[in-house]
């Protein structure tokens, strides 16, 4: 038998590379700023195998962490 369900867990992210992006000129259209995450379920590296819209979801938080980190004294 074989189902699914839906689990909250809790996973570890670490942000391997940010970049931000560019500001829109006369000549070039913007750039968006750019991460890259690993996501770790204990040991197991789990990056790979998560929905296109979770890993969006956890780029979107992980850069709004950095901007907030950027902006305290």
């Amino acid at each position: 038998m074989t189902y699914t369900t839906e689990v909250e867990l809790a996973v570890t992210i670490e942000i391997l590379d940010a970049a931000r992006g560019a500001a829109a000129t006369r000549a070039t259209p913007p750039e968006p700023d750019d991460i890259a995450l690993c996501v770790r379920l204990g040991a197991l590296e789990v990056t790979d195998a998560l929905p296109v819209e979770v890993l969006a979801a956890l780029e979107v938080d992980a850069l709004e962490r950095l901007r907030a980190a950027a902006d305290e004294p």
